[in-house]
């Protein structure tokens, strides 16, 4: 499955799970908003994992599907000022032979637009898209949105840092940028869910990052927890965070 032409060169690679429709076997995104629609979207991977409890299994599910949703649509804002059509009215996901996500179907691939404030271009990314997410999966298996959030939050900081990192925008646009991760509010003054998802705490080698909260993958059989878990401590280093 080919992705959306979004970004040039080498850069291509970190978008290539932005498909278009239609994808072959793509499930709609609408699914969230129906009666007994996130239970359809779970029903693959939960036939590969027989008995694995609920919460664990919907937080593990959503890590996946934020992982090809977000650090995308943030590196085509950041990279090209490109806005995605990213209502859950109009995308789909593809799931993998393991029923977890492996790609994001949009109807097009946007348009570029000169919005210099990150919080009016992401606002349709996590209000109209990773909202409806959360409250889905939250309702279907009964588990915190925190935690989901969470899940959200650790990709969108992971995208935005990975820009800095490999410098592939200019220092002062990233600075802008991490303000969706690191200010508590919304620019119109509502509380920020993908505000600051790790803590900072003593390790051996040197200051670590830590989860705010448990993914719960430790719940999952063959699962280990992950790096960042608060449960086990951190054991990944501020330069090595991921």
């Amino acid at each position: 499955m080919t992705g959306f032409p979004l970004l040039p060169g080498a850069h291509a690679a970190l978008v290539e799970s932005l498909v278009p429709m239609p994808a072959p076997g793509a499930l709609p995104a609408s699914l969230f908003l129906a009666p007994g629609g996130t239970a359809r979207l779970l029903a693959a991977a939960r036939l590969h994992r027989p008995g694995a409890d609920e919460r664990a299994m919907a937080s593990l599910w959503s890590r996946w599907y934020f992982a090809k949703l977000i650090p995308p649509v943030l590196m085509c804002g950041v990279l090209a000022r490109r806005s995605l059509p990213l209502s859950p009215v109009h995308t789909a996901v593809v799931l993998g032979e393991d029923g977890l996500p492996r790609a994001i179907a949009l109807p097009h691939s946007g348009e570029v637009l000169p919005e210099p404030d990150p919080f009016a271009r992401f606002a349709s990314l996590v209000h109209d898209h990773v909202a409806v997410v959360v409250r889905g999966l939250a309702a279907h298996a009964r588990l915190a949105p925190r935690i989901l959030w969470n899940n959200a939050a650790v990709y969108a900081d992971w995208a935005l840092r990975h820009l800095a990192e490999e410098q592939l925008v200019a220092p002062d646009m990233v600075r802008a940028a991490l303000v969706l991760v690191e200010n508590q509010s919304w620019s119109d003054g509502d509380p920020n869910p993908i505000h600051a998802p790790f803590t900072e705490r003593a390790g051996a080698d040197g200051p670590c990052r830590i989860r705010r909260q448990c993914c719960l993958r430790y719940r999952l059989a063959g699962e280990a927890p992950c790096r960042t878990c608060p449960r086990t401590g951190a054991r990944a280093t501020l330069t090595n965070r991921y």
